[in-house]
């Protein structure tokens, strides 16, 4: 374990994330859309093929974790999988954009089903072990949340690349569909763009951090040999600070996942933006991840992880719900107006900065708790750990998606339909809908993270307990 990291391999770590930004960016926001308004099944049934998805999830992205971290392998124990996953996430995420024609309803619901499932383990089989890795590479507190942060950075950088290009580039209108987001052709060259890239990230990155893999922890304790899987799943749990964190990441995983089920749908109907205003509203988001990672370095050098977290995810919650509520009063500018697009590029711009904060001090966060366990437990468990933590951002797409889906079909928010044809009382309701969710599930999870225990000193205090414990007796 290492101190410092250095910034090529800061950079070749963080460019792997840039693969769960593209997936999160596929599944959050063109997924869904995709399948109810060009495919045609109905919204509560595509979200219903997303969740099982997550169900698998919750089974196999545990047992993942503890594999990677019970692997011993002349590669070690997490490249084996890194490499593993390259090629079939690859050909699982362009299926998933690319089914038969003309399938019916049922056969639409399968192939969704099968892929989404597939496109999650693999996925998994990369991010658990390489996410793990953070915890191995280096105990400096500060130094955790300069890696998750550029990892973040990559995340975010996939998705924002993947949608600007489809706004861009694939969505524009023909003579065929007016409005390019309707177009089937345009889904399959965006999912065989994403698997390109889905390889390329995940290969660099694998490659490029091949090197450490003498310097990571390969040991199992001796207490820790008689330990099964459901012991070492329940050990990790009975860590207060664990069971606070991932309870106050998946909620607000759960509402990133409405959030971004729901956006495209906000953007479409309820402000009315074409596809080449999307791409420009994404100014906003890349202006806010830059901020957000440029201050998180300054802010976390000065400001605890928690209250830190806490003023992240505040301004989550009040620039995704406020423009909402006041377009429902009345006190927004109109739709197709210049005001409007800079209003909502400016609220964009600081959801990103708290949605990227809250994310990268939840997984320094999270690195701290391995230390925590560790020394208690005499268990070294990071890919359980942070199993948990691909499955609560999994949760995204998973149970967000799903709950979207539900309430799309509540308010009878129609399938295949052009945009200007919905009628106002339902765009009002899928306005409305979108704000209380946001607003009350962030809220709880503001409410859990309150309780987070560590701080700076704690967790100074632990690591030198442990390095006392590696030493050798005099």
């Amino acid at each position: 374990m290492q101190d410092q990291i250095d910034g090529k391999t800061r950079i070749t770590y963080g460019l792997g994330n840039a693969s769960s930004g593209i997936k999160e960016s596929a599944f959050s926001v063109f997924l869904i859309f995709y399948y109810t308004q060009v495919v045609g099944i109905s919204a509560s049934l595509a979200g219903f093929a997303v969740f099982c998805s997550l169900v698998v999830d919750a089974i196999s992205d545990p047992l993942i974790g503890h594999w990677s971290d019970r692997l011993r392998s002349r590669w070690g124990r997490r490249h084996p999988f890194m490499y593993a996953s390259i090629v079939p996430l690859a050909l699982s995420f362009y299926f998933l954009f690319n089914p038969p024609e003309g399938i019916d309803s049922q056969f639409g619901f399968a192939w969704l089903l099968v892929f989404a499932v597939s496109v999650r383990l693999w996925i998994s089989f990369y991010l658990i072990p390489s996410t793990a890795m953070i915890a191995e590479m280096t105990s400096n507190y500060h130094e955790r949340t300069k890696l998750v942060s550029l990892r973040g950075l990559f995340a975010w950088g996939g998705g924002i690349g993947m949608s600007f290009m489809a706004y861009s580039f694939l969505f524009t209108a023909t003579d065929a569909y007016p409005d390019g987001r309707l177009n089937p052709t345009a889904y399959e060259t965006y999912g065989f763009i994403g698997a390109l890239a889905l390889v390329i990230s995940i290969t660099i990155s694998s490659i490029g951090t091949h090197h450490l893999i003498p310097f990571l922890d390969k040991r199992i304790p001796k207490d820790q040999k008689s330990l099964g899987f459901f012991t070492e799943f329940h050990s990790i749990f009975k860590t207060s600070a664990f069971r606070i964190l991932f309870f106050a990441m998946l909620i607000g995983s759960v509402t990133n996942g409405v959030l971004d089920t729901l956006r495209l749908f906000i953007n479409t109907y309820f402000w009315g933006f074409t596809s080449s205003q999307l791409s420009i509203l994404l100014i906003g988001t890349v202006g806010g991840v830059v901020v957000a990672f440029a201050g998180i370095k300054f802010f976390s050098a000065r400001i605890e992880k928690k209250p830190l977290a806490i003023i992240f995810m505040t301004i989550t919650v009040i620039s995704y719900t406020l423009p909402i509520l006041l377009r429902l009063i009345g006190w927004m500018p109109e739709n197709g107006t210049n005001a409007l697009l800079v209003l909502i590029i400016l609220a964009t711009a600081a959801s990103a900065i708290g949605g990227f904060g809250a994310a990268a001090l939840g997984a320094s966060m999270l690195a701290d708790v391995v230390d925590i366990h560790h020394l208690h437990s005499g268990s070294r468990l990071e890919g359980m750990h942070f199993s948990s933590f691909t499955f609560s951002a999994k949760a995204t797409t998973g149970i967000g998606g799903f709950v979207a889906g539900i309430a799309l079909d509540v308010i009878q928010f129609p399938t295949k339909a052009e945009p200007g044809t919905v009628s106002e009382a339902t765009i009002f309701a899928l306005g409305g809908m979108n704000a209380l969710i946001i607003g009350v599930t962030l809220g709880i999870s503001l409410l859990i993270l309150f309780r987070y225990p560590i701080d700076k000193k704690q967790h100074s205090d632990v690591v030198n307990l442990l390095n006392l414990k590696k030493q050798p007796p005099l």
